[in-house]
C-alpha cells in the first residue's frame, strides 16, 4: 500500500519527526538538475513564441517585467529557488539591456550544484543563508515557506528586503487552520506547514503591501493535474489547491 504524501497533524514543524537527507539528498539533487535542463533547454529554443510562461505555472516572468519597466537593473531574491527553477524563464523575458542580478538562497548541497550548472553565467548566484541576501526589487517564494520552522520571522525578513513586490508560487495556504505535518519524499520524511492564508496575509498587509494577483495553482501530482490528495485529513484541514500570489508594496501617500 503506498503511504500518503502527507500523514499526520502536529501544532508545529518541530513536533514532526523528521527521516533522511530531504533536500539535501542525492534523489533531490539528481531530480532538481534535471528539472534545471528541461528549464534551460525550454528557454533557450529558437523560435518566435512569446516567452511569458503557460498556464499553471508562476507569475515571477511577468512580476518581474512589470517591476523593472523603466529600469536599467533588476536585484531578484529567489528564497528556495531550486537550481534556478525560475531564472530561465525571467532572463528570457526582460530586455536585454536590463542587468539582472538573480540570487537563490538554497541549501548548500544545492547551491554547490547551482553553482557548478550555471558556472560562467554572472547574472545568477547561489547563497547557503540569508546573510549575503541584501535588498532585492522583487522577492520571489516558490514552494519553500512551508519548509520554515519560524516562518513568521522569515517572511517579516523578506517582507523588508522586497522593494517592490513579493511574489508567491505554490504557496501552500488557504481556507485551513495552520497546522504542520509530515511530507513523505522517497526516503525522506520533511516537517511541512500548511498555512491559513489570514495568516499570512495579515503579516503581508501589515508590511505594507498589497493584494494584486491570487490564482489557483494547479501542480502535477501522482502524473497528474489534480486537487491536492488529502483524503487521510479531516475535511476541515484539506487544502483543495495551493496558490499563486502577486503582493505589491502600498505606496507611501
Amino acid at each position: 500500500m503506498n503511504r500518503p504524501i502527507w500523514e499526520g497533524i502536529y501544532a508545529h514543524l518541530d513536533e514532526v519527526p523528521a527521516n533522511g537527507p530531504g533536500f539535501g539528498g542525492p534523489v533531490w539533487i539528481r531530480r532538481s538538475l534535471d528539472r534545471a535542463r528541461e528549464n534551460l533547454a525550454r528557454y533557450s529554443a529558437s523560435g518566435d513564441a512569446p516567452a511569458g510562461g503557460w498556464a499553471r505555472e508562476s507569475p515571477l516572468p511577468l512580476a518581474a517585467a512589470m517591476v523593472c519597466a523603466g529600469r536599467d537593473r533588476l536585484h531578484l531574491l529567489d528564497f528556495g529557488g531550486g537550481i534556478g527553477n525560475g531564472y530561465p524563464a525571467v532572463a528570457h523575458s526582460l530586455p536585454p539591456t536590463v542587468a539582472l542580478d538573480y540570487a537563490v538562497v538554497e541549501t548548500p548541497a544545492v547551491c554547490e550544484a547551482g553553482a557548478a550548472f550555471f558556472q560562467g553565467d554572472s547574472r545568477i548566484r547561489f547563497l547557503p543563508d540569508m546573510n549575503g541576501a541584501g535588498p532585492a526589487d522583487l522577492v520571489h517564494i516558490g514552494s519553500a515557506l512551508q519548509y520554515v520552522g519560524p516562518w513568521q520571522a522569515l517572511l517579516e525578513r523578506l517582507c523588508l528586503l522586497a522593494g517592490t513586490a513579493i511574489v508567491f508560487t505554490d504557496l501552500m495556504a488557504g481556507a485551513v487552520p495552520t497546522f504542520a505535518t509530515v511530507q513523505h519524499y522517497y526516503d525522506s520524511d520533511i516537517p511541512f506547514w500548511f498555512f491559513n492564508m489570514e495568516a499570512i496575509t495579515e503579516r503581508l498587509v501589515g508590511a505594507g503591501f498589497r493584494l494584486v494577483y491570487d490564482v489557483r495553482f494547479e501542480s502535477k501530482i501522482i502524473g497528474a493535474y489534480q486537487p491536492l490528495p488529502q483524503n487521510n485529513f479531516p475535511p476541515a484541514y484539506r487544502l483543495g489547491y495551493a496558490r499563486n500570489m502577486v503582493w505589491i508594496r502600498k505606496a507611501v501617500p
